[in-house]
C-alpha cells in the first residue's frame, strides 16, 4: 500500500488489504465498502488464465463504476480499470522503469485531484503495458514515452499508469529483486527525485482518499 498506508491511518479509514496474488478470496461484492483501490503486480491484464483473480478484480471495478463509489488503479490497476470501462491494454513502445516526470494535461490541471500541482513532475514508473482511454474517460496525464499516464471516469474513478504511492524502500525492494536491469539510477534517484515524488503522490492520494471519507458519509 506504500504510502496510502499512513493516509488512511490519519484520516481514520480502516481497510481490508486482499493480497489475491497470493490466493486471497476477491471480495463478491463491492457493497460493503466506499471505494476501491488495485494497486500494481508484474502480470499482464490479458493473463487471466494465469491469474484468474484477475477477472474478479475487473468485476469488481465494474461494480464500483456502476455504483459511482471512488476507484483507484494504480498501474496493472490502472489497465483493469481501463478495461472494466470498456477500453483495452496492450502492450506499450518500450518499458517505462525508472524515475520520469508526467505531465497534466489542460483537464488534469483543473482536476479535483491533481489542481494545484506543478504541471510537470517527477514520479516512478514500472510497467511494460499501456491501455486504450475508454470512451467516456478524461485524460488526465503523459509523458515523454506514453501518452496514457492518468484518467478520470465519471466523478470518482481514476486510473493512475506511475506508481505515487511508493516509498523509498519499495523502490529499494523492487531495484533488488530484479535481475535484468542495473539498479543503481532506481536507488540514485530516491535522493534526487523522491521527496518531489512523495509530495506529489500524498496530495493526490490525499485527495482520493476524501472522495472515500466523503462517500461514508
Amino acid at each position: 500500500m506504500g504510502l496510502l498506508k499512513p493516509l488512511c491511518r490519519e484520516r481514520k479509514i480502516a481497510w481490508h488489504a486482499c493480497r489475491s496474488y497470493a490466493g486471497e478470496a476477491v471480495p463478491l461484492e463491492i457493497k460493503p465498502y466506499q471505494g476501491l483501490v488495485l494497486l500494481g503486480g508484474p502480470m499482464n491484464v490479458d493473463q487471466t488464465d494465469a491469474f484468474p483473480f484477475l477477472k474478479e478484480e475487473i468485476r469488481l471495478l465494474g461494480q464500483a463504476l456502476r455504483r459511482q463509489l471512488p476507484a483507484l488503479g494504480i498501474c496493472l490497476g490502472a489497465q483493469l480499470l481501463a478495461q472494466a470501462a470498456g477500453g483495452s491494454v496492450r502492450h506499450g513502445p518500450s518499458p517505462e522503469i525508472g524515475w520520469f516526470p508526467i505531465r497534466l494535461t489542460s483537464e488534469g490541471r483543473k482536476d479535483p485531484l491533481f489542481s494545484g500541482l506543478p504541471e510537470k513532475f517527477m514520479t516512478f514508473h514500472w510497467h511494460g503495458d499501456t491501455y486504450e482511454l475508454p470512451s467516456k474517460a478524461a485524460h488526465l496525464a503523459s509523458s515523454e514515452r506514453y501518452a496514457q499516464q492518468a484518467f478520470r471516469i465519471g466523478e470518482r474513478a481514476y486510473g493512475v499508469q506511475f506508481h505515487g504511492e511508493v516509498t523509498p524502500e519499495m523502490v529499494e525492494q523492487w531495484a533488488g529483486e530484479s535481475s535484468s536491469m542495473d539498479p543503481g539510477p532506481l536507488l540514485s534517484g530516491i535522493s534526487l527525485y523522491g521527496k518531489e515524488a512523495e509530495e506529489a503522490g500524498k496530495k493526490y492520494l490525499s485527495r482520493f482518499l476524501e472522495l472515500v471519507v466523503a462517500q461514508s458519509e
